[in-house]
């Protein structure tokens, strides 16, 4: 198995079934560790029992920075992956920790650049080492053979999947459901929103045309995504705070420093999106959609401007141009693939291990000029055995 296959394994593993994941481990060949959201201890107890093997510790969590120096005689280095904006991580400084400790860092949207740029401006010391790795989808999951519910009538139908939390505007999605009696809404996710707004979510549940179903697995989603006529995408992107325990934060810090899988998701199933302004959908559009196609893609900013848009699509749905226009969602979906994220992070590896190893030589005196002598090397050459030739 190729090492672009394997951590595609893990991307989609971390993806698709993220729970589950907060307990695996991934250890590949005897060269780095994909590692997981929350089991270091695995980890731990696994370099007692191999203490010559020696890895790349890939954290996708700031608060993982911790054990980055106790295990640092096992390391050839630290990939710090800024997955999202956590401001309470920030508050206690985790993600600048965990810039500090890293030996290159990856990000998934465009906007968490500009926070690791200034970090750096306090702190020198952070690697200038960065590589922008996009998230995507898998369109083969969602591009299935369209199959029919009984339970779902001819009403127009606007479909949201994902958590209920507190990055989602309740404000807005309650006034649209108030103003749009004669359309059904089905919101299908966990509900993980904190206690100063569950009783929106609770209002919501009181609508008669509000359908809520908290869990539906991820094998059968593409098909709960076919039985709509319209998806949404009612993230907050207002300066609106939400209150921890013991800080505060405006919700725009997350949803403005996420690249969201959701909208990739979205655009493989063809169906018309109805996005907020957020910063990586909009940067997104404006760097792949072909200027000379249309798509069924549309922004808002107020909930009148949603209303409006479900009304354009409402007694438009089967017109050809419509869906002429489902199939360039798809092609854009369609090149968003978990491949061609893993083929960056491969980037990162290879620039990793070869300058390390080929560093020791400098340090041995065997070789002067690094830079030179990495060129002459890829990763996939360390993988088929010239390991062998650099150390």
């Amino acid at each position: 198995m190729t090492t672009c296959k394997l951590f595609l394994n893990w991307f989609t593993c971390f993806f698709k079934y993220p729970m589950k994941f907060v307990f695996c481990d991934f250890i590949i060949n005897d060269f780095f560790l994909a590692h997981s959201y929350l089991s270091v201890y695995n980890l731990l107890a696994y370099v007692e029992q191999h203490p010559d093997q020696k890895f790349i510790l890939y954290i996708s969590s700031g608060d993982l920075h911790i054990y980055v120096d106790r295990l640092a005689p096992y390391l050839y280095g630290v990939i710090y992956d800024e997955l999202d904006n956590f401001p309470l991580h920030e508050i206690r400084g985790h993600p600048t920790t965990a810039c500090k400790k890293a030996d290159r860092i990856i990000y998934s949207a465009k906007s968490l650049k500009e926070l690791i740029d200034k970090r750096r401006e306090v702190h020198p010391d952070i690697t200038d080492k960065t590589w922008f790795v996009p998230n995507a989808c898998d369109f083969d999951h969602w591009d299935l053979p369209f199959k029919s519910f009984d339970n779902f009538g001819p009403t127009f139908k606007v479909f949201y999947f994902g958590a209920f939390a507190y990055w989602l505007d309740y404000d807005l999605i309650l006034d649209v459901v108030r103003k749009c009696p004669h359309y059904q809404f089905w919101f299908i996710g966990a509900d993980f929103t904190i206690t100063a707004i569950r009783h929106k979510t609770e209002q919501l549940a009181n609508y008669d045309n509000v359908y809520i179903i908290p869990h539906v697995m991820y094998e059968d989603l593409p098909f709960f995504m076919q039985q709509a006529d319209l998806l949404w995408m009612p993230f907050d992107l207002s300066k609106r705070l939400i209150q921890g325990d013991k800080h505060s934060f405006p919700v725009d810090l997350v949803t403005n420093h996420v690249n969201p899988i959701k909208y990739y998701e979205y655009l493989a199933t063809g169906r018309p999106i109805v996005y907020p302004q957020m910063k990586a959908v909009l940067q997104f559009n404006y760097e792949n959609c072909d200027s000379t196609k249309s798509y069924n893609l549309s922004a808002y900013k107020t909930a009148d401007d949603v209303v409006e848009v479900f009304g354009n699509f409402t007694d438009v749905l089967n017109y050809e141009p419509i869906k002429e226009n489902s199939k360039n969602n798809k092609e854009l979906a369609k090149a968003c693939t978990w491949e061609k994220s893993v083929e960056i992070v491969e980037e990162v590896l290879e620039d990793m291990l070869i300058t390390d190893l080929i560093a020791e030589r400098v340090k041995r005196g065997e070789l002067r000029n690094l830079e030179a002598e990495a060129k002459g090397y890829t990763f996939v050459d360390i993988k088929q055995g010239k390991r062998e030739e650099l150390v």
